[in-house]
């Protein structure tokens, strides 16, 4: 009796963790995003082939590419909710390069992810509300450009992997990616990446909306040619945040809203670390290192490190800040 009740409860919690949605969509067989021929539908009871217009929208809870199907993403408008690639499928980018995915939940790869192949790509976005989680698995994913976009800097999209995590099929300096419009990228986990990150002008200014959070310790920040002007958040608990290849080359909080929290890792820094002028910044250290000045900063009015706005909140349990270089 009591192996029977066993089994019952197992059996009603694997239909209900694995149980279909009404408008869940999953892939059908080889093809392109926008074709409801790739497709099947749940319609509540079973699975049933999509119908004209019937394909994933941000509106749909699950969308499952499955075991042995490619689906090629061929549009500059496709969406849908949660996304998973089961183990042996492929989700990858069409031809072209103005191919575009909004993810409106979480996404899960379990199978092989390429969103770069040669001249081809596609644009992966996070939108909608609220946290979201990029799980990669043991399998490959290559991404070409990541737009975070969510509804406000707090909404975090979690990044882990435990495969190969490539840009644009590279893991060692890699090209920038990175688009932070409106939430916070987190990245986690121990797969090793280094880059510039950032997209952007050479000197980069981040908006209030948007957040950074290094938290793997095989992730490298390469330094780029100009300035890093935040407005928003950069937090550091694991890895190296680079910045500058040049002595005049430095870091900024420059807005009301600007926060840094350094809990650990290590940061270095060619250049200066300023607050901007007047402002109501948030420096919160417990942990890591900072190594400022690593060249001595030449610009006449740029001290090696200052925060001395009137209301700025400076708070340090821990860790290190090493000014290496006088000016």
């Amino acid at each position: 009796m009591k192996k029977l009740f066993v089994l019952l409860v197992l059996t009603l919690f694997y239909s209900s963790a694995f149980a279909q949605t009404s408008g869940d969509f999953r892939s059908r067989q080889n093809g392109n995003w926008d074709d409801f021929n790739s497709w099947e539908t749940y319609d509540g009871t079973q699975w049933v082939n999509a119908t004209t217009g019937q394909i994933p929208s941000n509106t749909t809870t699950l969308t499952t590419v499955q075991a042995n199907h490619t689906i090629s993403v061929n549009s500059s408008n496709a969406e849908c909710g949660d996304l998973n690639i089961s183990a042996n499928g492929n989700l990858q980018t069409a031809t072209g390069t103005n191919n575009q995915l909004s993810v409106y939940g979480n996404l899960s790869n379990n199978g092989n992810l390429d969103f770069y192949i040669g001249t081809d790509a596609t644009t992966l976005v996070f939108a909608g509300n609220g946290d979201a989680s990029f799980s990669c698995g043991s399998s490959n994913t290559d991404i070409y450009e990541i737009n975070i976009n969510k509804d406000v800097r707090t909404s975090t999209v979690t990044l882990t992997s435990t495969g190969n995590f490539l840009v644009q099929g590279q893991n060692s300096s890699a090209p920038p990616y990175l688009t932070l419009t409106t939430g916070t990228f987190h990245i986690s986990g121990t797969f090793t990446l280094s880059s510039q990150t950032f997209l952007g002008s050479t000197n980069l200014t981040l908006s209030n909306t948007s957040g950074f959070w290094l938290d793997n310790p095989n992730y490298t920040v390469e330094g780029r040619s100009g300035n890093i002007v935040t407005n928003g958040l950069i937090r550091i608990s694991n890895g190296t945040f680079n910045v500058g290849p040049n002595q005049d080359n430095g870091f900024a909080l420059d807005n009301d809203l600007a926060q840094f929290i350094m809990e650990g890792g290590t940061m270095n820094i060619q250049g200066f670390f300023h607050s901007g002028g007047g402002d109501t910044i948030s420096y919160n250290q417990s942990g890591g290192t900072i190594n400022v000045a690593l060249q001595q900063v030449t610009v006449a009015y740029r001290y090696c490190f200052r925060i001395d706005d009137p209301g700025a909140l400076f708070t340090m349990s821990g860790g290190t800040i090493n000014i290496v270089q006088t000016n």
